[in-house]
């Protein structure tokens, strides 16, 4: 059908093999190209069946009884070089129904193997389910707390300390079933922060920077030092690790460099001064973004294309513009968003923000 995919090394078919039955993987956000896999799945609302796989249980499903008893049904139930991933939902099924689904999923398979025995190269042997990732910035899951709110007890900051996982979502669990409970929320929520707080950088620790892009990929600026974290402000420095040129500034990018970044918590761009290894100035970035997330390891946030840069010598630059209205075009960024965009812009060039960084510099 024309569509090239990637299949990764470890799973390439020998050399001599000319064709290959593939899934389209669903990790893989903002690739060019599809990342496929050789390890077919066959997914279902209880199980799914993985070719050449083990039978094995989600790690939802905590109770030891129930996953041994899960362990030993599927076993017995999985089609030949084929192995069984219980879901969750499996927990509370019984064994006959479990049974059918998956009986439903082998006669997939049964399908699969028919049709690709008979399929022409790179045609289409069967639909596969529809995934979208979404990422949820952090005036999104403000928003989503407040609809959570109103039909069950919620911390605030549910959905950003759910998005940590580990300790800080499991702590969150029981504070909220305490909720259900006992009623009183600021004691609740003044504890849970309590318990959570040391699981968050402090300063001087080392972070990753997660510069998010519109299409979803994800770039990993490098480790970041903390200069500064509370309510008011977030400060952070990197080392500049490559040589180049900083676009828009037209100064040169040195290995060595030092770039200390700043931003209002709520605010939405953070500026960036960058520094040679004599401490020269050589401008300031303020980057449009979402407001920035600080989570356990890493400083998080959605690049939102736009850059306002200022140069020594006084020049302002506004760099971008154009990859904001493709993105709005693309259907990635929504005209609400886009419009907020271009009055950031707008009001960021009409205040003395600008100003302000040219006489402290200059």
């Amino acid at each position: 059908n024309g569509v090239l995919g990637l299949i990764p090394g470890h799973e390439a078919p020998p050399e001599d093999q000319k064709e290959v039955i593939v899934q389209v993987e669903r990790k893989g956000i903002g690739r060019k190209i599809p990342l496929l896999t050789t390890r077919l799945k066959i997914v279902g609302k209880y199980a799914i069946l993985i070719q050449g796989c083990k039978v094995g249980v989600s790690l939802k499903i905590q109770d030891a009884n129930k996953r041994v008893e899960l362990c030993k049904l599927g076993k017995e139930l999985s089609p030949e070089n084929w192995g069984i991933i219980w879901r969750e939902p499996a927990a509370y099924k019984p064994k006959e129904f479990l049974e059918q689904e998956i009986a439903k999923l082998s006669d997939r398979i049964r399908i699969l193997s028919e049709k690709a025995s008979s399929k022409e190269s790179s045609d289409l042997i069967l639909e596969g389910l529809s995934f979208m990732n979404v990422e949820f910035p952090c005036s999104a899951k403000k928003q989503l707390d407040e609809l959570r709110s109103t039909v069950t007890p919620t911390i605030k900051g549910h959905h950003f300390f759910k998005s940590c996982g580990g300790r800080i979502s499991a702590a969150l669990e029981m504070a909220e079933k305490l909720l259900e409970k006992e009623g009183n929320k600021d004691k609740i929520e003044q504890l849970f922060r309590e318990q959570i707080q040391s699981e968050f950088p402090e300063k001087g620790a080392l972070v990753d920077v997660e510069h998010v892009k519109p299409s979803g990929v994800v770039l990993n600026l490098g480790k970041a030092t903390i200069e500064a974290l509370d309510a008011e402000m977030v400060r952070y420095h990197r080392t500049i690790r490559a040589d180049g040129v900083y676009d828009g500034l037209g100064v040169e990018k040195k290995a060595g460099d030092k770039a200390v970044s700043e931003a209002k918590p709520g605010e939405w761009y953070i500026i960036t001064n960058y520094f040679s290894s004599d401490a020269s100035w050589k401008g300031a970035y303020i980057n449009i973004n979402t407001p920035i997330e600080v989570y356990p390891k890493a400083i998080r946030y959605i690049d939102l294309e736009v850059d306002i840069c200022v140069s020594p010598s006084g020049e302002v630059k506004v760099l971008d513009m154009e990859k904001l209205q493709r993105a709005y075009e693309r259907g990635i960024l929504s005209g609400k968003l886009f419009e907020k965009v271009g009055k950031i812009v707008k009001n960021l060039l009409a205040t003395d923000l600008i100003q302000n960084i040219l006489a402290n510099f200059i």
